[in-house]
């Protein structure tokens, strides 16, 4: 029987403002963008809106912004647009070209770094994204120690600007790692603490996630009663937030569950 789990990937934008806006909105500013920086920026972040709900335009979007900020050389840009198409193949199955354009998102974001000087900040969310993205590509093709690295070097990251969000997401990815290489007493150290940094942060659309890794482990411990207790937490979440691709993994999972016991 396959057991499903859940890790997370990261789509990049650039934030032009605190606010978040509706892709109609953005469309209508991306038309009234006063520079190309504006525009590339508004484009990633229309890339990000519409990404899960229209995968092909959201390509289309990706490599306008992609086109646009190697032509003006903008490489915060670059970097999350590189970022953004590899999402794209990522979905896609396609892991050597998801691969090959998040290496060079990372590429772009250490030389800027470099540039800057290494205390300058303003790239280390992108690059820890980044990171934790190629983790997940070599986690696919179970290059397990290369893909720790990654999240672990996004978690380096994570703590210096103490982001508690990329943490819980990077701890959720290793324990996922530990998890397929049944070592269970790690995989379930890491989903806890996962768990404990997203409640910290009020992440409650993220929790489920990390609530159905910990409930497929007590599955594969043939502990029933704890592994329905987590699939029935994440199960009220997802609903709540209209999660349906977490909704559906649980429900795949209870399936899987009842199963096992015979019912």
């Amino acid at each position: 029987m396959k057991i499903f789990v859940s890790f997370i990937l990261f789509l990049c934008y650039v934030a032009v403002s605190a606010q978040r806006f509706s892709a109609q909105e953005l469309q209508i500013k991306i038309k009234a963008a006063s520079s190309d920086t504006q525009k590339i920026n508004l484009l990633n972040e229309l890339f990000y809106s519409i990404n899960e709900s229209n995968n092909d335009t959201a390509l289309i979007i990706a490599e306008e912004a992609l086109a646009l900020s190697v032509k003006t050389n903008y490489i915060r840009g670059q970097a999350a647009a590189n970022n953004n198409v590899g999402s794209i193949y990522y979905y896609q199955g396609n892991n050597t070209k998801a691969l090959t354009y998040y290496l060079t998102a990372v590429k772009l974001l250490e030389d800027e770094q470099l540039k800057n000087g290494k205390e300058k900040r303003v790239y280390q969310k992108q690059l820890s994204s980044t990171y934790n993205n190629i983790g997940t590509i070599y986690q696919r093709q179970k290059m397990y120690d290369k893909a720790e690295s990654y999240f672990r070097k996004s978690i380096a990251i994570d703590e210096i600007i103490d982001d508690k969000i990329g943490l819980s997401h990077c701890y959720n990815n290793i324990g996922t790692i530990k998890e397929e290489t049944n070592k269970y007493d790690e995989a379930i150290e890491n989903y806890e603490k996962s768990l404990q940094l997203k409640r910290e942060a009020n992440d409650t659309i993220g929790i489920p996630s990390t609530l159905i890794n910990l409930g497929v482990i007590q599955m594969n411990r043939n502990k029933f009663k704890e592994a329905q207790s987590y699939f029935e937490q994440a199960l009220v979440l997802t609903k709540h937030y209209n999660d349906l691709q977490d909704e559906a993994l649980v429900y795949v999972n209870m399936g899987d569950l009842f199963y096992l016991k015979k019912k």
